[in-house]
């Protein structure tokens, strides 16, 4: 401590539960004092504080039950059976955590929304949303996520299982390994070398590769290569929008921007979609470029 340094080999937590709740629109977050020590300090007060720095060489998790509630609007649950986090450096000071690697096993996300939210949207809402507004850097040079699963239930509606159901999501079997990836200011930035999943309607996922980036106005994959036991998707796709409110009106709002090189969609993968199309197991070639909203979609040097 003289020298305003712990050190810490490890850190292990076993069967912790960790709750975090917003009970209501103009209410304080009960997490808000996490977000306010990463925040920049004011530079005054800093020279009145004693500074220590942290060093923790690895962190091991198990069993921990993660848990947001939005009141009357969602419920985010993570259950992480296990992690072995390996750290390069961690400052507290700075805002820096810098992972080495980190290991995933047996994840379940699964979030269910309890109502709508009628906060009213203004017709030219081009309010920036930050994703990042701290100084807060999260390096991470290797995650892998093992035998993971994603739920998601819009509402109180019966599962279709004959089909992809937006309204409920259930994905299991996913594994992938992110490198090089990156959450600085309000940008997010992955390498996916490899992503691979099974969702309830039958739909999988052999593959997916690309090269990722979410910022306030654009989601990107990039290099991308996908490929389903029928179909293969190649090159880029993403998404680009004035804010993430943008989502919400997502059919005009949100501008699809793609450019498909030597790919093939079958008509099994797309029957998971849109049911009314004839599972035939036909092959379409895809070739070009796709720029617009869904309701003004255009198409370039787009061959099919």
């Amino acid at each position: 401590l003289l020298n305003k340094t712990i050190n810490l080999s490890s850190i292990e937590t076993d069967n912790a539960k960790i709750c975090f709740s917003k009970m209501a629109v103009d209410s304080v977050p009960n997490f808000k004092f996490v977000f306010d020590a990463l925040s920049n300090r004011d530079t005054l007060n800093v020279k009145k504080e004693i500074a220590f720095h942290l060093d923790v060489k690895q962190v091991q998790l198990k069993n921990i039950a993660f848990s947001f509630c939005k009141e009357k609007l969602m419920n985010l649950k993570i259950l992480l059976a296990d992690a072995n986090i390996n750290l390069n450096k961690v400052n507290l000071q700075t805002g820096l955590v810098d992972v080495k690697s980190a290991t995933l096993s047996s994840p379940i996300v699964s979030i269910e929304k309890l109502g709508i939210d009628t906060t009213p949207i203004p017709p030219e809402d081009t309010v920036i949303i930050h994703l990042n507004s701290k100084k807060f850097h999260l390096l991470v040079e290797s995650l892998k996520l093992q035998n993971a699963t994603f739920k998601y239930d819009a509402d109180a509606s019966v599962r279709d299982s004959t089909r992809f159901d937006a309204k409920h999501m259930y994905s299991k079997n996913i594994n992938a390994t992110f490198n090089n990836a990156s959450f600085i200011k309000d940008t997010i930035k992955a390498r996916i070398d490899q992503l691979t999943f099974t969702e309830q309607s039958g739909l999988s996922v052999k593959n997916l590769s690309a090269n990722l980036k979410v910022t306030t106005t654009e989601s990107m994959l990039s290099d991308l290569k996908l490929q389903t036991e029928q179909s293969l998707i190649q090159n880029k796709f993403g998404f680009v929008y004035t804010n993430f409110h943008s989502f919400w009106r997502f059919i005009s709002d949100v501008r699809l921007k793609a450019n498909f090189n030597h790919s093939y969609l079958s008509s099994t993968d797309l029957a998971f979609f849109i049911p009314t199309i004839p599972n035939n197991k036909l092959n379409v070639n895809i070739d070009g470029e796709i720029n617009g909203s869904i309701d003004r979609l255009q198409f370039r040097n787009f061959i099919a």
